[in-house]
């Protein structure tokens, strides 16, 4: 599988859920409201982080991978000059374990 042209990293656990319905259930299930502020580790895609800002939540989305976080940067530069989403990453992470 690959993500944004890069290969998946199964070391960092990368697992994708791409059904919006499920991705619907677990925001649902949460009980993210407006008044939340939401952290989400391993945003990888954005599929669950799209969920998540649909509540009006703010989210931190933390993500180790450096293959993926300029095209998070790009889907969400909307939201982030908002404040709503404020993405971090960890330099240099993932070219260790995708080397190895």
């Amino acid at each position: 599988m690959r993500c944004y042209g890069v290969p998946c990293c199964r070391s960092l656990g990368q697992n994708f859920c791409t059904d919006d319905n499920i991705l619907a259930d677990i925001v649902t299930a949460a009980r993210v409201t407006p008044s939340d502020v939401v952290i989400e580790v391993g945003p990888g895609t954005g599929n669950l982080t799209r969920h998540l800002i649909a509540t009006q939540a703010p989210v931190l989305a933390i993500e180790k991978d450096d293959t993926l976080i300029e095209s998070l940067r790009e889907e969400f530069k909307e939201v982030s000059h908002q404040g709503t989403l404020v993405l971090s990453i960890q330099p240099n992470v993932a070219a260790r374990h995708h080397s190895g």
